[in-house]
C-alpha cells in the first residue's frame, strides 16, 4: 500500500496507469489479487482495432482471454470510471446475452460494439473483469489502464470538459404550461 500526501499518492497511481494507456492494452502480465486470473486470465483489451476512441462514434471493445480449466457461466465486464473512481459507464456481456461455458485450455475473445459512444471526452480509468455465475470472480483488474475519449466530429464544444459522464439521448416533449 502506498502512503503519503494524497496528491503524491494519486500522482503515483496515475503514473502507473498511464503506462497502460491507449486503445490496445496488454493485461496478461499484470499482477492480480488472490485467485483472480488463475482459472481464466484476461490477456488484453483493444478498442476500435487499436485506433483512438471518439465521443459520438462507434466503439468496439475486444477482450482476449485464456482458461486453465473448464468454466460454466462466464460473463465479462468493462467499467469506465472518472479519475476520482466514480463509475461512469459499464458494459457487461450478460446484460443482453446468456453467460457462456468454456472448455479447459481455451483461448478466446469476446467483442462488444456500441453504435454511438455517449461517454464524454476525457480520461477514464478502466476496470475489466470476468466472473462465473453471479458472484464467482474469475479475473479482475480494477483501474488497470487509462483510456482517453476524444471529441468526435459532432461533439458540441459545450460538453468538452473534465467532468466526464455520459450524455444519453432522450425523447423530449415540449409543451406550454397552463391552460389555453
Amino acid at each position: 500500500m502506498t502512503r503519503g500526501r494524497p496528491t503524491g499518492v494519486v500522482d503515483d497511481y496515475l503514473r502507473t496507469t498511464v503506462e497502460q494507456s491507449g486503445s490496445s492494452i496488454n493485461l496478461g502480465d499484470l499482477q492480480r489479487a488472490g485467485e483472480a486470473g488463475v482459472r481464466l486470465r484476461i490477456k488484453s483489451v483493444e478498442f476500435n482495432g487499436g485506433t483512438p476512441i471518439f465521443h459520438g462514434e462507434p466503439l468496439t471493445a475486444r477482450i482476449e482471454y485464456e482458461t486453465t480449466s473448464e468454466i460454466s457461466g462466464i460473463a465479462f465486464g468493462l467499467g469506465f470510471s472518472s479519475l476520482e473512481g466514480i463509475r461512469m459507464m459499464s458494459l457487461d456481456t450478460d446484460l443482453t446475452e446468456p453467460q457462456k461455458n468454456v472448455a479447459k485450455n481455451f483461448t478466446g475473445m469476446v467483442e462488444a460494439r456500441i453504435g454511438e459512444l455517449h461517454l464524454q471526452p476525457g480520461r477514464y480509468l478502466l476496470d475489466i473483469g470476468a466472473r462465473s455465475g453471479v458472484t464467482s470472480l474469475l479475473d479482475y483488474l480494477p483501474g488497470c489502464a487509462q483510456v482517453e475519449v476524444l471529441p468526435g466530429p459532432e461533439t458540441p464544444a459545450l460538453i468538452i470538459r473534465q467532468t466526464g459522464g455520459m450524455r444519453i439521448p432522450a425523447d423530449w416533449n415540449w409543451a406550454k404550461n397552463g391552460s389555453n
